[in-house]
């Protein structure tokens, strides 16, 4: 795996204003929407990789004059090869910024949000140790559990929907049949950068949303990179490979901001496909950020 920081490429950054109202244990990094064979029909998921930390590692500043988060996105954009996108809005509904390169793609465990808070609806009960082992650990063998509690795939998906519904995502359609082998479904849903900011803005205003956005604040320290570098961040990562081995990794989260909180989605697709690589780009993004609050919209709920 490199650990290496890729030369500069030049990326540019484009801006888009959209208005809007997630067994054997394999030796490559994957997200967790990996599933093992096993000696039954269940599946369980494989341990998530561990990021080195080394504290003597600092993402690269932008220059002085980058204020904005607009300018220091676009700095960073230029520092990197690859692929860099971020989405963010005020919680309770505005406006949604799409800055970057990237803008869609397979959601991976992000998807696992909407998932926990369907199945906790459909329970009744927001204390759910598969959903908590879900969230917190990204662990797939307790996601799986929580799909096959909303009944068939076809009625699993719609339950989930319901939820990205709810949550304003109007155009997302929840993959139900496995199209990819070693994978879940629903991890393989579509789901844009702009459409998982917009559910992330209203996240812990919908019913038991404030619950599942409990565990994102309790993530687990090996995936606390990228948003979860910004203290008292809500947040869920999910990142797998290609067809050909190279690593998306992502994130949607909630930060707090002044008097209030802003929803953010954030994807990195480095060129050398490695995984940690896409960790360290996210990592800049989200010092970026914390550097940059006073230029973040913020709002709440109702």
């Amino acid at each position: 795996m490199s650990t290496s920081r890729r030369p500069l490429l030049g990326v540019l950054a484009t801006v888009v204003v959209i208005s809007l109202s997630g067994c054997t244990i394999p030796t490559d990094r994957e997200d967790g929407n990996a599933v093992a064979e096993s000696a039954t029909e269940s599946t369980l998921e494989p341990l998530p990789p561990v990021v080195p930390v080394d504290p003597s590692v600092e993402a690269p500043l932008p220059p002085s004059g980058a204020n904005t988060v607009r300018e220091g996105f676009a700095s960073l954009a230029e520092s990197y090869a690859g692929q860099l996108g971020l989405a963010y809005m005020p919680v309770g509904g505005g406006q949604v910024q799409v800055l970057g390169d990237w803008s869609t793609g397979v959601a991976w465990s992000t998807i696992k949000v909407p998932l926990a808070v369907a199945a906790m609806r459909a329970t009744g009960s927001a204390e759910l140790p598969s959903a908590t082992s879900a969230i917190i650990n990204s662990d797939n063998g307790a996601a799986e559990e929580l799909w096959a509690g909303l009944g068939d795939p076809s009625a699993a998906a719609a339950a989930v929907e319901q939820v990205l519904l709810d949550g304003g995502d109007t155009s997302t359609n929840v993959q139900p049949e496995r199209i990819r082998p070693g994978y879940t479904p629903f991890g393989q849903t579509e789901w844009s950068l702009a459409q998982q900011a917009q559910f992330s803005s209203e996240l812990q205003c919908v019913d038991t949303g404030s619950a599942v956005v409990d565990l994102m604040r309790q993530i687990s320290s090996d995936q606390s990179w990228g948003l979860g570098r910004i203290p008292d961040s809500a947040f869920k990562g999910g990142w797998g490979p290609d067809e050909n081995g190279g690593y998306l990794v992502r994130q949607l989260g909630i930060i707090e901001v002044a008097d209030g909180f802003t929803a953010v989605a954030v994807a990195a697709e480095p060129d050398s496909g490695s995984f940690y690589d896409g960790t360290v780009m996210l990592d800049a993004i989200a010092e970026m950020l914390g550097r940059n609050t006073d230029s973040l919209p913020y709002g709440t709920c109702g």
